[in-house]
């Protein structure tokens, strides 16, 4: 099975590359790889840590998000305002 892109270094044909493993997790893999990933994931035991170890390394940082205390933002903060912004940008006002 080649994997092309989705690997690197000296074992290009047998690692995935971190950066597709967080575009895997977070649904940013084109359908037409998923399944090679997913058979990848299954078969080798380096990868699957890897992917094992990023889920855990990204529900540890969700989970001390979830113990911050909210943070007041005044409405007239330059924060606030390109927040706005980049709202209005995104959905396209």
């Amino acid at each position: 099975m080649r994997m092309g892109k989705y690997h690197t270094g000296e074992d290009a044909m047998r690692h995935i590359k971190t950066h597709i493993l967080f575009a895997y997790i977070h649904d940013e893999v084109p359908n037409n790889r998923l399944k090679s990933i997913q058979t990848h994931l299954h078969t080798c035991t380096k990868c699957s840590q890897k992917y094992q170890t990023l889920l855990g390394n990204i529900q540890f940082v969700l989970n001390q998000l979830e113990k911050l205390e909210p943070v007041y933002i005044p409405q007239d903060s330059s924060y606030h305002k390109l927040s706005q912004f980049l709202h209005r940008q995104n959905s396209g006002e």
